[in-house]
C-alpha cells in the first residue's frame, strides 16, 4: 500500500508537468524500480533467513558428522580387536602343538610356555623358559628361548648364569644373548646388549 501511494503521490505530479506520451513511460520505469527494490528486499530477506537457518542447521550437522566418524573409528576398532582375537586363538593353537612335540616331553626338566602373535613379524611366537642346577656346580642355569611355533626354529635366547641363592641372595654370574646362531656376550657387548633389546621386544611387538 505504501508504495502505491508514493506511485500515485509521483504520477499526480508527473500529470502537472509532462505530456502524456512522456509520462506513461515515466510511470513503467517507476513501476519496474518499485517492483525491483521490492525484490531485493524480498531476496535480503530470504537472504537473512537461509543464514538464520544455517546456522541453526550447522551444529546438528556438525554433530551427525561426529557422531558418524565416531561411528566408524569404532567399527574399525572392533575390525582390529576382531582380528587380533583370531590371531591371539590361531597362536594358541599353534603353541599347543609345539609343545606336543617329543622334545618336551622331559618331566625332570620344569619349563613354561608362553605364546604371542608378533604383529611386525606376522608370526606365532612361543618363549621356552626354564631353570636347572648345574650338576657338580653351585650354579643356576635360567634360559629363554623364542621359537617359531610353526616353523619349530629358534630365533633367539638369553642364558643367564646364576649362583645358587644364599641368605635370599642370588649373584648373577653371567648373561649369553643368542642371535642368529651366535653366543654374544662379554666379548661383544655392543652386539649382546643390542640382540638383548631385540630378544624383550619379540614378545611385545
Amino acid at each position: 500500500m505504501k508504495n502505491n501511494a508514493v506511485l500515485y503521490t509521483f504520477n499526480t505530479n508527473l500529470n502537472i508537468h509532462l505530456p502524456r506520451c512522456i509520462l506513461h513511460v515515466v510511470r513503467l520505469i517507476t513501476a519496474v524500480a518499485i517492483i525491483r527494490f521490492a525484490s531485493i528486499r524480498a531476496a535480503r530477506q530470504a537472504a537473512s533467513e537461509r543464514n538464520t537457518v544455517m546456522r541453526k542447521l550447522a551444529p546438528v550437522a556438525l554433530a551427525g558428522l561426529l557422531t558418524c566418524i565416531s561411528q566408524q573409528s569404532m567399527s574399525q576398532s572392533n575390525s582390529g580387536l576382531d582380528n587380533d582375537l583370531r590371531y591371539s586363538q590361531l597362536c594358541a593353537k599353534a603353541a599347543r602343538d609345539f609343545r606336543s612335540q617329543p622334545e618336551w616331553k622331559n618331566q625332570d626338566e620344569p619349563r613354561t610356555f608362553t605364546s604371542h602373535f608378533n604383529k611386525r613379524m606376522g608370526k606365532c611366537l612361543v618363549k621356552v623358559t626354564s631353570s636347572n642346577v648345574v650338576s657338580g656346580k653351585k650354579e643356576v642355569l635360567e634360559t629363554q628361548h623364542v621359537y617359531d611355533a610353526l616353523e619349530g626354529t629358534v630365533l633367539g635366547g638369553e642364558i643367564v648364569t646364576k649362583e645358587i641363592p644364599r641368605n635370599g641372595e642370588q649373584k648373577t654370574l653371567g648373561i649369553l644373548m643368542v642371535r642368529d646362531g651366535k653366543m654374544l656376550g662379554k666379548k661383544n657387548p655392543d652386539e649382546a646388549r643390542e640382540a638383548y633389546q631385540w630378544f624383550e621386544a619379540l614378545m611385545k611387538e
